[in-house]
């Protein structure tokens, strides 16, 4: 069973370690606000990469195409 986390601040906010505890791969990561930032940080954990397409583009941040958008 996969878990969908939110994240708010860029991954730099959270030990390396803690994450990857706290992630498995087939979990999902919804990133808004500073978090949309950190996608290529927050990549090594899952690769299931949801971003807040508001969020993204008032940070000027280009949404990856192996990512989704969420409107």
């Amino acid at each position: 069973m996969s878990t969908l986390h939110i994240f708010a601040k860029p991954a730099s906010t959270y030990a390396a370690n803690v994450l990857a505890n706290l992630v498995s791969a087939e979990d999902r990561l919804l990133l808004v606000s500073d978090a949309c930032y950190s996608a290529v940080q927050f990549r090594q954990f899952s690769s299931k990469l949801y971003l807040l397409k508001e969020d993204a583009i008032a940070r000027d941040i280009l949404i990856d195409a192996n990512d989704t958008a969420i409107e």
